[in-house]
């Protein structure tokens, strides 16, 4: 099983005005973290597709897994 913290981090596949994503760390008793994901008035609308990058140590070996995601930034 795992043993220590997650790293979570995630960007935009390709730039987007004003979206930006706060990097988190989920501790190691926790089966869950949240993201937050910033736009600004720059930011069109639209759907993005976001790379998440996971870190972990698992048996003393640094483990990095990317996936990628989809994001929907709706008009104000």
């Amino acid at each position: 099983g795992r043993a220590g913290d997650v790293a979570l981090e995630a960007a935009p596949a390709n730039p987007v005005p004003g979206l930006s994503v706060a990097a988190v760390t989920v501790p190691g008793d926790q089966a869950q973290g949240l993201l937050k994901v910033v736009t600004t008035g720059e930011t069109p609308p639209g759907r993005y597709e976001l790379v998440l990058r996971g870190k972990v140590k698992f048996h003393d070996r640094d483990v990095v897994t990317d996936r990628k995601v989809s994001v929907v930034v709706e008009a104000p």
